[in-house]
């Protein structure tokens, strides 16, 4: 669900890894996002990469990447800033 700010809507995408989704393109995830956002009547501002994990949260997908044998791993996703189409 994309933040609301006055004008503009902050989107991220996340991202998925591992076993099962090992063909997930951020590209393909960028651009169906930046779809959802036209259709809704906003204009792509900027596109930038999430923050990397921090420490813990490194930890974290490193557990959970083992326990789960490689089938769910988190990847650091992206960031749509968008802005209302006036009209």
């Amino acid at each position: 669900m994309p933040r609301k700010l006055p004008k503009n809507v902050v989107e991220h995408v996340e991202l998925k890894s591992g076993w099962l989704n090992i063909f997930e393109n951020k590209e393909k995830a960028v651009e169906r996002a930046t779809k959802k956002l036209n259709e809704e009547g906003y204009r792509v501002v900027a596109v930038y990469p999430d923050g990397d994990f921090s420490g813990v949260g490194k930890l974290k997908n490193k557990t959970l990447t083992v326990f789960s044998l490689g089938f769910f791993r988190r990847k650091p996703g992206m960031v749509i800033v968008a802005e209302k189409v006036k009209g």
